[in-house]
């Protein structure tokens, strides 16, 4: 069975006018959809506490949400289903995170420098230290030690000599969570080099999270085992996962944009990632507005549509090229419209493909995974619709542009060239 015949003759390129007002509408709304409807930022991108959990025996999402909203600490959250139905499973998020008052922030500050100093760390001084403000610091955050110098003699040297030695760059993850630790405070620590910040995650809030459920549900929830998974990501470490989902997004086309114009030609490199472009804004706005959660899952699924949307257009583009270089002498438009007809049965076919593949995930997932497979069918959708309405139309304007700005510079020359010769 064909789903698309062979030498199709569809007027794409003259019928492009109605395809591309529909795409700026649809990229305008979605850019004004953020300050409409707030979008669903996830644990992950604006901090809080994401808690997996399953019971003994059969217990309702309400119950569970009125277990913890009897909190005050707990006033905002969330429960649904996780996992595979009749599992008593569900997953809890919560804007709450473990919460460290000023009071024990400022005792933490002066105890820190002077363990560290104990543990043979003398001299090294905070550099970066979380400000506190109201009831306290709420979940992860970072602290920094100033890289510190002293010179002092280098005894491996034949001659008189000394060497700088940076008493910052000593410090151990153990060195601080020991004094972290010995000051009463359950939090773990980690360290990036890059940065040179050192991260504190606070822990208590697992015990909290385990007296509610077995206070309220003493025979159905193992007090012991029934917590599967607890995350806590605090606001400045959830704004740093926002500020990279972002760029890495950025990068993504910044790099496909010199590749295009390395394997082709400039003139194609605009289309393909004004494209990209069209396809990311269109399947944010439509996230936004379903109000589904944007987590780094979404990330990795707006990244996936990139490189989907890219090998769509590709296709194209090689085509377009292989029949310019052939020598016809057809207008370039009507070269194109040939070029996208001709590869309209692979578009619809590997797409239709990937689409089939992934929609039992829509109907039979349910937490991230559900809203991953719904970014990737609506991505994979528009960006179909893009290679051949946008993608192509694009480098049709760029190449117009290119022979415009030819001319003019060839014109300039001959008037310099006339000038010069009276």
């Amino acid at each position: 069975m064909q789903i698309v015949k062979p030498n199709t003759k569809f007027p794409f390129i003259p019928n492009q006018k109605p395809f591309l007002i529909a795409s700026t509408v649809a990229v305008l709304l979605s850019l004004l959809a953020p300050f409409i409807i707030a979008p669903n930022l996830g644990t992950s991108f604006k901090g809080g506490t994401s808690i997996i959990l399953h019971f003994e025996g059969d217990v309702s999402s309400e119950e569970v949400r009125n277990a913890f909203t009897r909190h005050a600490d707990f006033s905002d959250v969330s429960v649904q289903g996780f996992g595979v139905a009749g599992s008593n499973s569900y997953m809890v998020k919560t804007s709450n995170t473990t919460p460290i008052t000023c009071a024990e922030l400022g005792t933490l500050e002066t105890a820190l420098p002077a363990g560290l100093e104990k543990a043979g760390f003398a001299g090294a001084t905070l550099d970066l230290w979380p400000q506190c403000e109201g009831e306290g610091v709420r979940g992860d955050f970072s602290i920094r030690f100033t890289a510190t110098t002293e010179t002092v003699a280098d005894p491996t040297l034949r001659e008189p000599g000394s060497v700088t030695l940076d008493k910052a760059s000593g410090i151990t993850v153990d060195s601080v969570q020991t004094v972290i630790k010995a000051e009463g405070f359950d939090a773990l620590v980690s360290f990036d080099p890059r940065t040179r910040k050192f991260a504190v995650r606070p822990v208590g809030l697992q015990s909290e999270v385990t007296a509610i459920l077995a206070a309220a549900f003493p025979d159905r929830f193992d007090a012991e085992n029934g917590l599967d998974e607890i995350v806590t990501v605090g606001a400045d470490v959830g704004e740093k996962f926002r500020n990279d989902g972002i760029v890495s997004i950025l990068f993504a086309l910044g790099l496909i944009l010199l590749y295009i114009a390395i394997r082709f030609d400039i003139r194609y490199a605009p289309g393909a990632v004004i494209a990209l472009i069209h396809d990311v804004t269109i399947t944010f706005g439509v996230i936004t507005v379903a109000g589904m959660e944007l987590t780094l899952e979404t990330v990795a699924a707006l990244l996936a549509i990139v490189g989907y949307s890219l090998n769509d257009t590709i296709v194209n583009f090689d085509r377009i090229r292989e029949n310019v270089s052939s020598g016809s002498k057809e207008p370039l438009p009507e070269i194109v419209n040939r070029s996208i007809n001709e590869c309209l049965s692979r578009t619809i076919l590997t797409s239709m493909t990937t689409v089939i593949a992934v929609l039992p995930l829509v109907f039979i997932s349910t937490g991230v995974i559900h809203d991953f497979a719904i970014t990737l069918v609506v991505g994979i959708c528009v960006g179909t619709y893009s290679s051949v309405f946008v993608a192509s139309p694009a480098m049709l304007w760029m190449d117009k542009w290119l022979e415009k700005r030819k001319a003019r510079l060839l014109a300039k020359r001959k008037l310099e060239g006339a000038e010069v010769t009276t």
